[in-house]
């Protein structure tokens, strides 16, 4: 099992101008706050998972409240056909869960733990960075 994590950027004010380290080499403040990026690729979008499929969507950005020029990363907006689709997906996927076994689902889950606290500390520093709250609380 893998988890896909948004590469963090780090945004600079300098002379009303916006210089982007990780997530763009150049990006400016666009309307309503939300960062618009100028001659340089759009960074990695993450998409929604919907019956096993990765699903693309209006991008948004997900912004560090203690730092607005701080962008955490770029996700996926589900439409309401994306929601509907998942929540049949869900449907459709519980009488099969519903007949696993208990050590089934708990080898699943096991290796679900496993794989967060494997990575407690780049999670823990993206949950601090998506809350703005200090590192201690994230972790």
């Amino acid at each position: 099992m893998t988890i896909a994590l948004p590469s963090a950027g780090v945004c600079d004010d300098i002379d009303n101008q916006l210089l982007c380290r990780s997530m763009a080499p150049e990006c400016a403040m666009g309307a309503r706050g939300r960062t618009e990026l100028k001659d340089a690729k759009m960074p990695e979008l993450h998409k929604n998972l919907i019956a096993g499929e990765w699903v693309d969507g209006e991008a948004a950005a997900n912004i560090n409240p203690s730092n607005p020029n701080d962008i955490v990363g770029h996700y996926a907006r589900a439409s309401a056909a994306d929601t509907h689709r998942a929540i049949a997906a869900a449907r459709a996927a519980f009488p099969a869960w519903s007949r696993s076994g208990p050590l089934e689902r708990h080898a699943i889950l096991r290796k679900a733990a496993d794989e967060i606290l494997a990575r407690k500390d780049e999670l823990g520093r993206l949950l601090s960075q998506e809350e703005g709250k200090v590192l201690a609380e994230g972790i």
